[in-house]
């Protein structure tokens, strides 16, 4: 019997989750939507890694707009078809075989990709009317490209481009002492102490093992099943009590809490 084995390929895979483009879908939707005054429906094609030779292929002649965030940047590609397709609704005019815009379709252009910014906040960070979208000749350095297509009783298909995730700022921080009210549950666990396997086999039900002195009784207090500290146990002032020798910074090779 011949057995084959295929060869082992590579492929560049986009870690760019689908629902975070399905929010942009949608959201680029409502916009139009509102803008046309009238129901749109969406279809999403899923994120992809364009190869060099696909990337050249998918800008080709179209018109591109950039929008910097602070998280990350991401593009809108948008070709001849879908500019004409964009424009027309806007007079309420089917679209018309490819041609150049005017002056005043272009305008309108413009305007509508300057509404459709403001859905790129999950992906660019920050607030809605601080993004833009501004024109550029070539969009460099961006990994996922997905598309948009909108269809009736708009038929235009946008490109969507996203750059890689930086690392997010920080937006905000608190002190130590806004903590110091908040309340926690602390457990502490006797280690009990060591027998030997005769004598644990030898243990019957109801037989005491006494912790003493001699034999140990320390025990670890722990937050939400992590170690803080380890320490004595024993009584004082007729409570439970632990008495810490040192906390769980000391096995990280910092110096013991006094």
């Amino acid at each position: 019997m011949t057995r084959h084995i295929r060869p082992m390929v590579f492929q560049a895979r986009t870690a760019f989750p689908v629902p975070a483009a399905c929010v942009i879908a949608n959201g680029m939707r409502e916009t139009l939507a509102a803008l046309y005054e009238t129901q749109l429906e969406v279809r999403l094609f899923e994120p992809t890694v364009p190869s060099m030779q696909g990337w050249r292929a998918i800008t080709d002649g179209a018109r591109l707009y950039r929008i910097a965030g602070a998280r990350s940047d991401a593009a809108l590609v948008i070709r001849p078809s879908a500019a004409l397709a964009l424009a027309s609704a806007a007079f309420g005019e089917p679209p018309s075989p490819l041609r150049t815009l005017s002056s005043v379709e272009n305008t309108v252009l413009e305007r509508v990709v300057a509404t459709l910014a403001g859905n790129f906040v999950p992906i660019c960070g920050g607030r809605a009317e601080m993004l833009v979208a501004e024109p550029v000749r070539a969009i460099d350095g961006f990994l996922t490209y997905f598309e948009i297509a909108f269809e009736r009783p708009l038929a235009a298909t946008v490109g969507v481009a996203i750059a890689r995730q930086r690392a997010a700022e920080p937006n905000g921080c608190f002190q130590v002492d806004s903590l110091l009210d908040m309340e926690i549950e602390i457990s502490v666990r006797t280690e009990g102490t060591i027998v030997s396997a005769g004598e644990l086999a030898r243990l019957e039900p109801g037989a005491i093992v006494p912790i003493t002195v001699s034999t140990g009784l320390t025990a670890v207090a722990t937050v939400a099943g992590r170690p803080l500290a380890r320490g004595e146990c024993g009584v004082r002032n007729n409570r439970v009590a632990l008495a810490i020798g040192h906390s769980s910074c000391t096995e990280r090779g910092s110096e013991p809490e006094p």
